[in-house]
Parts: C-alpha cells; structure tokens; sequence
C-alpha cells in the first residue's frame, strides 16, 4: 500500500466532477487500500477519489476511534432523505486549519457498490451522514471554500499567504 499525495486548495482539479467507475477490478481494490492509508496518514475521516487526483466516483469514510470500520462508496447516490437539517462544523484535508459550520441534511439513504462491485444500501443520520454529504460534494467538484463565506474565504487566503 502507498500514501497518495492529497490535492491542495486552490488546485483547480478538485473542482472537476468524478466520472462514475465502470471496471471493478484489481487495480481498484487496490487504489481503494491506498485511499484509505492515505486516510488514516493524514487523521481525516474521509476522503475522495478528486482528492488524489483520480477523477472517480470512489470515497472512503472511516468514523471509528480506532480507524478500523472503512466505509468505501463506489458510485454514491443519495436515494432518500430526511427532512430535517444541522450545522455540522466541518474541516478538510484538501484544505489544512480551515473549518467551515455546513448545513447538511440530518439523514440519508446511500446506494452505492463496494470495492468489487456488490451494491449496498445504507441509512446514514447524525455526523456519519454530514461526512458522507462532505465527500460526495467532493465527487461533484465542490469543496468545503464553496460553502464558506466571502469573509471566511478572505481569511483563510490571508493566514495561508495567497
């Protein structure tokens, strides 16, 4: 396994939408192990295939204390939703010492594949379905600066020099 190198804010290539994954195989079992080192590496609790700059509808999503109950998402789709809504105060490895209050629903119903392609269906609520809805922005080309405001994005570019 190997530690992908992780895009920084403001590459212009996390924001560009992932295609969806088509072949199932061994390479992407093993892009989807290297995902999650990566992961693990940087302490984050998810990430995307944008991230590391493979523009595939792949995430991977990992809450446990222990970092040992992976979630990997092949092809995500929202297929159902609550109604209701929080502010999750949300952080992003793609964007180091940034944290942004995101509004996202409080509840949701996933469809996707695993790493070898068996569909799945999974209800998500609370922070689990926050993370989820952070990386599936990710797979759609956003990014946490979309949600923040002009003053949150002015001060990030003051502290980080840019």
């Amino acid at each position: 396994m190997a530690i992908l190198g992780v895009l920084q804010h403001p590459d212009a290539r996390l924001s560009k939408a992932a295609r969806p994954v088509q072949e199932y195989d061994t390479a992407l079992e093993d892009l989807v192990m290297n995902m999650l080192e990566t992961m693990y590496h940087h302490k984050a609790i998810g990430l995307s295939g944008p991230q590391v700059n493979v523009r595939k509808q792949i995430m991977v999503v990992d809450l446990s204390n222990n970092q040992n109950e992976p979630l990997v998402m092949i092809n995500p789709a929202i297929s159902a939703m609550g109604r209701s809504y929080s502010h999750y105060d949300e952080g992003c490895v793609s964007i180091p010492d940034f944290y942004v209050p995101v509004r996202r629903l409080c509840s949701i119903q996933i469809n996707a594949h695993d790493a070898r392609g068996k569909p799945f269906s999974i209800s998500a609520e609370g922070w689990l379905a926050a993370c989820i809805q952070h990386e599936m922005d990710h797979l759609s080309g956003q990014t946490l600066m979309d949600h923040a405001s002009a003053k949150q994005r002015s001060q990030y570019r003051r502290r980080a020099g840019r």
